[in-house]
């Protein structure tokens, strides 16, 4: 039972697992770069999102960081950032799904037609429930994710 639940992100159709965990290299400036930069790694050495995927720290913060992955909640972009309720502060998703965990408030991602299209990506599915979220609303799911 899922109840208060407020959304972490509003998504359109053919929401791909690429868009839910990126591959793609990971910039100084998203969550997962600023995290690994805390840690003393050089901004050359951040390599790509494929080659953290160990790190469940790093994939955490790469969940729904795909640039081009429109949220609707913030639709202007960029890319990694969501809207807090009620509050409407805009802040990097996983800061906002972390937060709304220390509040105790359920999340859910909402999304349209064709969620989880692509490859099988085992992160797709444990990063968006390492963020909390409790329930992905979608309109039509792919049949392998």
């Amino acid at each position: 039972r899922i109840e208060g639940a407020r959304a972490l992100l509003i998504l359109g159709d053919s929401v791909t697992t690429d868009h839910i965990s990126p591959a793609n290299e990971i910039p100084p400036e998203s969550s997962a770069g600023r995290y690994l930069l805390s840690l003393g790694v050089p901004a050359d050495a951040l390599h790509t999102y494929l080659a953290r995927r160990g790190n469940h720290r790093v994939m955490m913060r790469a969940t729904f960081a795909q640039p081009t992955l429109v949220n609707e909640l913030l639709p202007q972009g960029p890319a990694g950032l969501t809207r807090h309720q009620p509050d409407g502060e805009i802040q990097p998703i996983y800061d906002a799904a972390m937060r709304y965990r220390d509040a105790g408030v359920p999340v859910v991602v909402v999304a349209g037609k064709d969620y989880g299209n692509g490859s099988s990506r085992d992160w797709a599915a444990k990063g968006t429930r390492l963020l909390g979220v409790r329930a992905v609303i979608a309109e039509s799911f792919e049949r392998i994710h």
